[in-house]
């Protein structure tokens, strides 16, 4: 997160990253972080499926030849 701070101030021209506003920017980017692991979390406690076995070949659910 701290490189993703750190090419946001980059693209604003004139933040520091050491700045408030550059903590600033690296708060509001943690706080998005943890507001998605809620929500995967959320999701995959209510009986959803985890995204990390497709291999984008659509094999899972192909029968059998």
């Amino acid at each position: 997160m701290r490189k993703r701070r750190e090419e946001i101030c980059h693209i604003l021209e004139g933040i520091e990253e050491e700045s408030v506003e550059g903590q600033r920017i690296y708060l509001n980017l943690i706080r998005e972080f943890v507001r998605q692991l809620v929500v995967h979390y959320e999701y995959l406690s209510s009986g959803g499926e985890p995204d990390g076995g497709d291999d984008g070949t659509g094999s899972e659910n192909s029968p059998v030849e």
